[in-house]
């Protein structure tokens, strides 16, 4: 017995015009769908900052490089330093060993001020690159020990005049200088708002010179006076009294 033949219908094959309808409309539909991938493996990354071209500014936002100082300013603020440390280190000293009250209200005036000074020395050297010494000169240590090995009236001699008179000649000196040149505008400034205030400290420091001095003075003693061997100088003969006569 056989088996009927199922009858099938052909499918009509595409041809000319419409074939190539069927295929365009293919491509359009996948080029639309990978289009976003496409995009989203192209688009930069937000956190990403975008590059800069060659001769580009930076973006406001970056911190500039610091300016370096002339010579002339960044000697002035290294001296400065190693002045200030030296006036406050021989206050101290003063404090410990002075025993005028007048020499140690003084001195305490200068380790006050003076440490101010020095912190806005250290800020506005900071912000120039500068990196200050922390202690005097050799010179300036030598005078220090000796002055550390001195004591009474002695000490106070040379407190008083190599500490408050000459070292404040020495350091108004050096702020006048920068004051009229120097050529960064902030180290002028500098110089010329702490000048009144060592100005004030010389002056002061003038005032105590003479009681340092009396401190010093020898009592008179005419012992004292004569070189070995002179005679002393015999004493005129008194004039005789009316009870005498």
């Amino acid at each position: 017995m056989k088996t009927p033949r199922l009858l099938t219908r052909p499918t009509p094959s595409l041809g000319g015009p419409a074939r190539s309808a069927v295929l365009c409309t293919a491509l359009a539909a996948a080029a639309f769908g990978a289009a976003p991938a496409l995009a989203q493996s192209t688009a930069p990354a937000a956190s990403d900052p975008p590059a800069r071209e060659k001769g580009q500014t930076a973006p406001p936002n970056t911190v500039p490089e610091r300016k370096s100082l002339r010579h002339a300013d960044e000697a002035f603020l290294k001296q400065a330093a190693e002045d200030g440390h030296t006036e406050v280190e021989g206050s101290r000293l003063a404090l410990r060993k002075a025993t005028d009250p007048q020499v140690k209200r003084y001195a305490q005036t200068l380790v006050d001020e003076h440490t101010r000074m020095a912190e806005t020395l250290r800020t506005l050297a900071r912000s120039k690159g500068v990196e200050l010494p922390d202690r005097p000169s050799l010179l300036q240590r030598g005078k220090l020990k000796l002055l550390s090995t001195s004591e009474g009236d002695t000490f106070t001699r040379r407190y008083v005049d190599n500490i408050a008179v000459e070292a404040h000649e020495d350091t108004v000196k050096l702020f006048e200088k920068a004051a009229e040149g120097a050529g960064d505008a902030e180290v002028k400034a500098f110089a010329e708002r702490s000048l009144p205030t060592l100005r004030k400290h010389l002056d002061m420091a003038r005032e105590l010179k003479p009681a340092a001095a009396g401190a010093m003075a020898p009592a008179h003693n005419d012992r004292a006076d004569r070189s070995p061997g002179t005679p002393a100088t015999p004493s005129a003969p008194a004039s005789p009294s009316r009870d005498s006569r």
